[in-house]
């Protein structure tokens, strides 16, 4: 008969402590990474608000609003006027939000007539929504966003609160349409998240 060996009880320490190496680094890294996520949302945040602003000092108007854009010079000619009411109303004027900012140089990307829209760290979008989340006026919405973002978000920028203040936030239904304005964040779940323009 041939003796057979099997592992020893170092050998097997070795191997689970080599293991435990190799997951306790894939979940650092995945912890990194959601933490430069969190860190672009937040950024571009700030840089969109700006560029809304930068954008009304300059023209007198909302982007989207705008009902002199088309007639600015040739980086405006793919653009729409809006109706000048102090309002971004409808799906129309939101699409031309990103148009006019676009055409004014204050953020990146073709001018499109579907789909615009600013992809978000998280997979989701930015869009303009009219009177969501309690707000009266208009906010960039961030979609698909990770509860522990929209939570880091929201106490950075704000009162923390995802139901007062500036930025506030929508619980999302398992097929990622925004629903019921949220209490509270869970880290796991996934928000929609609007910043008040």
């Amino acid at each position: 008969m041939r003796k057979q060996h099997g592992f020893t009880l170092i050998e097997m320490a070795l191997v689970l402590v080599v293991i435990g190496l190799l997951l306790g680094g894939v979940l650092k890294g995945q912890t990194m990474i959601e933490n430069a996520r969190t860190k672009n949302l937040i950024k571009d945040s700030n840089a969109y608000l700006a560029a809304v602003h930068t954008y009304r000092d300059q023209y007198h108007q909302l982007p989207g609003d705008d009902k002199g854009a088309s007639i600015r010079g040739n980086a405006w000619k793919n653009t729409a006027d809006g109706d000048g009411n102090g309002r971004i109303d409808g799906d129309t004027e939101a699409l031309q939000f990103w148009n006019h900012l676009r055409a004014a140089g204050l953020v990146t990307g073709e001018i499109k007539d579907k789909g615009n829209e600013p992809e978000t760290a998280f997979n989701g979008k930015a869009e303009v929504k009219s009177a969501v989340a309690g707000f009266s006026t208009s906010s960039i919405c961030y979609s698909n966003t990770l509860g522990r973002a929209a939570s880091a978000m929201d106490a950075e920028q704000d009162d923390g609160n995802p139901a007062t203040g500036s930025i506030r936030a929508l619980e999302t239904t398992s097929s990622g349409a925004s629903a019921t304005p949220a209490t509270s964040y869970s880290e796991d779940d996934r928000y929609v998240v609007c910043r008040q323009i």
